[in-house]
């Protein structure tokens, strides 16, 4: 069986050491900025510079696939308080070129703060990206949640000095919940099965694809796991936003067994029905570039694969990790297939800019391959509840 990839979902947590926790309707924690872009020249680095004005702060990051459509809609929004004592501000901790370049290819309106010393993110205490916080004119903070909580009306609400609720922010991580409920498996008692819902603000899978697996995340991506295939290859009539815990631990290893019990564990769970239907869609077409030189079998002993963002370091991988990687990380609407016929196991190491596909194309084109669009009949994976 094909190995259970491991689905990362926009995740970053901090494991520093805090003086003082944030806390909503206490002054919000001040700090500085290295520095301001897309601001005007005389804008404060200083947060309680900006006293007077509901400033609403968004953490990100460039590798945060998630941060790009939040960062959107906060730019948008941004946009009907021009002339109104509101600032937006988005703040990373990355490097200042890095950020210039990512603001090129995928531009917006937001003040974009440099936190170099992640004095921001510390006082924050910023986990999982993105994460949005609200300080009001009086400079205390109002509200720790998610940039989708930030409307034109309830901004206008809190212009006119009106209490208004926010949803507070997940801050428990998948990471968490898997450290405490691992405490319960006896080892000694197997075949051990979990699956229950749960709340986190992360997802993520891991497991030997052999005798254990173990996940936090929805039920779009336990069925994308469990059929291999990109989210954009599944229609979902169910669109929920429920997460589950699941952890499968056998007596003895076996990737067939571990693989149907995961499906049979969330079908039956959930009471899903999936069916696989031929479609004809527009995709990109991963396929050898000519001209350039052929990928080469890796010789490397053994194999590894990580990744952050736009940056891959794949050794001794079949080109499906390469698509389950470029499905996942890069920003289309379209999924991608493998018309390489390359079988083997490949070296395929790449960096390239989020969301600039110039960088993908020439960083697979290092590889001696390509994308070209083009349409073709797919399965597509329908995901239903069952009829009783």
């Amino acid at each position: 069986m094909k190995k259970l990839f491991v689905f990362l979902f926009c995740a970053f947590s901090c494991s520093l050491a805090y003086a003082t926790e944030p806390t909503i309707g206490k002054p919000a924690p001040d700090f500085t900025l290295s520095g301001l872009l897309q601001a005007p020249a005389n804008a404060p680095t200083k947060l309680s510079g900006l006293r007077g004005n509901i400033v609403v702060i968004d953490f990100w990051a460039t590798w945060c696939g998630a941060c790009r459509p939040a960062l959107n809609s906060l730019s948008a929004l941004s946009e009907k308080f021009v002339n109104k004592p509101v600032r937006f501000l988005a703040i990373s901790s990355e490097k200042r070129d890095r950020i210039e370049r990512f603001l090129q290819s995928n531009p917006n309106k937001l003040w974009t703060g440099i936190d170099s010393n992640s004095q921001a993110f510390n006082q924050y205490q910023v986990g999982p990206l993105p994460h949005t916080v609200v300080v009001d004119q009086s400079g205390t903070l109002i509200a720790i949640t998610d940039a989708e909580e930030m409307t034109e009306e309830r901004i206008n609400a809190l212009l006119t000095g009106k209490e208004v609720t926010f949803k507070r922010k997940l801050t428990i991580t998948a990471n968490e919940i898997i450290a405490k409920e691992f405490k319960n498996v006896d080892s000694t008692a197997l075949p051990s099965i979990v699956f229950k819902p749960c709340q986190s603000a992360t997802g993520m899978s891991r497991g030997d694809g052999k005798r254990r697996f173990t996940a936090v995340m929805g039920i779009t991506n336990f069925i994308c796991s469990i059929y291999q295939i990109p989210y954009l290859r599944l229609i979902d009539s169910l669109q929920s936003g429920q997460q589950y815990y699941m952890d499968i631990f056998l007596p003895q290893p076996d990737a067939k067994t571990l693989h149907t019990v995961m499906k049979n564990v969330v079908e039956s769970s959930l009471n899903l029905d999936v069916r696989v239907e031929k479609r004809t869609k527009l995709v990109d077409v991963l396929q050898r570039k000519s001209g350039v030189q052929e990928l080469l079998p890796s010789s490397a002993p053994k194999p590894s694969f990580s990744f952050q963002g736009e940056n891959l370091i794949a050794i001794k991988q079949p080109m499906t990790e390469l698509l389950s990687y470029l499905n996942g990380v890069r920003n289309s609407k379209v999924p991608i297939i493998d018309e390489t016929g390359l079988k083997g196991e490949y070296d395929l190491s790449m960096s390239w800019e989020g969301g600039k596909k110039e960088d993908l194309d020439k960083a697979l084109a290092k590889l001696g391959l390509e994308l070209v669009s083009a349409e073709r009949e797919i399965d597509m994976y329908v995901l239903k509840q069952k009829s009783n």
